[in-house]
Order: structure tokens, then C-alpha cells, then sequence
């Protein structure tokens, strides 16, 4: 079995530094190491990638997002936003029950507890579930699960153009069908920024299909 590499690339400590130094600012120096300590703990799975992978990056991005447009200032809420993964769970940090990864950050940080609970609670699509199901989970969620939920989902959205077509279609509308309208539900800055996203991809979309009738 492959060796879980101590530290993550300089692109990820920079990442997690810039992490450490938002969260200190609101939040005070020891929550911010807490955070901090995550979030590396989050990247150690992804240390296969390409530092420039657009998915290496993606727990600290989160964080981010939450601190800044959803204004969370609670440590659990924000460290399960580093360890959640919906979209390439093999990268998760927190593993399933029956899984053979390595990395349990609850097992050492303050805060485990409610993190792995929050984490518990955080509504994933699921194969077997329509998005009706899935904005019905999310709008019944508690208010830490939805918003840990909504922001991870915005952070695969905002990087979708970096992928393959066939690789971003299916997320696409999973994200237009069940996150976008909870967002704009819930409100706030979060949801003013699912709408700007939505509209600017919405953009590019037509822009494309222009390119390709002028191109037949």
C-alpha cells in the first residue's frame, strides 16, 4: 500500500498559510491553526496530483469560500468544508468506514467530534437519487450541513470550465437542478454568487454554441 507523504506540495502549505493567516484574522490564532492543520491534513490525499491540478487546492478554496461569502465563523463548520469531497471521493480525507486511507484528522484536532457529526449530516448526491431529492435533503438539512454542502458544490462549479465536456455535463446539471435553486433559497452572498456563476457559465455555454453552428 502506497505511503500517505507526510506534507503536501509548497503550492498546498502556501495554500493552508493563506488559510491560517484569514482564519487568524476573525477568528484568533488558535482556531486558525486548528483550521489550518485540516486543511493539510486534507491535501495529503490529493499529493499524487499535479500541484496545478485544479483539484489540489480544492479544501482550501472552501474554506475560503466559507469564511468570506458565507461568513462562517465556527472552526468544525469550517474544517468539515476542507475534508468534504463530492465530487472525487477517492481524494477524500475522511474515509468511509470500510475504506483503507489512512488520514483521520478527527483522531488528533480539537474539534474532531463535531466535525466528523457535521460531516455525517452534510447532504451528497447520491446514483440513486433525482435532484428533487436531493434539494429536498439540502433544504431540510440543519444550517451548518446545507452551507458546508452548498460551498463545496460552489467551488466544483466555479473550476467546471477546466474540464472535459463529458466530464463537467453531468455535474453541471446536478449543480443547475438541485444546489442553485437552495442557494438562492437560503440567500445571503452565498446565493448571490451561485447566481453569478450560474449566469457567467450560462454565457459561455452560448458562446460555445455559436462557435459550433459558425464552425459546421
Amino acid at each position: 500500500m502506497n505511503r500517505v507523504p507526510p506534507v503536501p506540495h509548497e503550492r498546498g502549505l502556501s495554500m493552508a498559510e493563506r488559510v491560517r493567516a484569514s482564519v487568524e484574522r476573525v477568528m484568533g490564532p488558535d482556531v486558525a491553526l486548528r483550521v489550518q492543520q485540516t486543511v493539510i491534513a486534507a491535501l495529503l490525499p490529493r499529493h499524487s496530483l499535479h500541484p496545478k491540478d485544479v483539484r489540489y487546492l480544492h479544501p482550501g478554496r472552501t474554506v475560503l469560500i466559507l469564511l468570506d461569502d458565507a461568513e462562517v465563523r465556527d472552526e468544525a463548520v469550517l474544517m468539515a468544508g476542507a475534508l468534504l469531497e463530492t465530487w472525487h471521493p477517492e481524494l477524500a480525507a475522511v474515509p468511509d468506514e470500510d475504506a483503507g486511507a489512512s488520514v483521520d484528522p478527527a483522531e488528533v484536532l480539537d474539534g474532531g467530534r463535531r466535525m466528523r457529526a457535521l460531516l455525517a449530516r452534510v447532504p451528497v448526491p447520491s446514483a440513486a437519487e433525482d435532484d428533487d431529492a436531493l434539494r429536498e435533503a439540502l433544504v431540510s438539512a440543519d444550517d451548518d450541513a446545507r452551507i458546508v454542502a452548498l460551498v463545496e458544490r460552489l467551488d466544483h462549479a466555479r473550476h467546471l470550465h477546466l474540464y472535459p465536456r463529458e466530464d463537467w455535463e453531468p455535474l453541471y446539471a446536478n449543480i443547475v437542478g438541485a444546489y442553485l435553486p437552495v442557494a438562492e433559497w437560503a440567500g445571503g452572498r452565498l446565493g448571490a454568487r451561485y447566481r453569478r456563476w450560474a449566469d457567467a457559465f450560462a454565457r459561455r455555454l452560448e458562446r460555445e454554441g455559436r462557435s459550433g453552428r459558425t464552425g459546421a
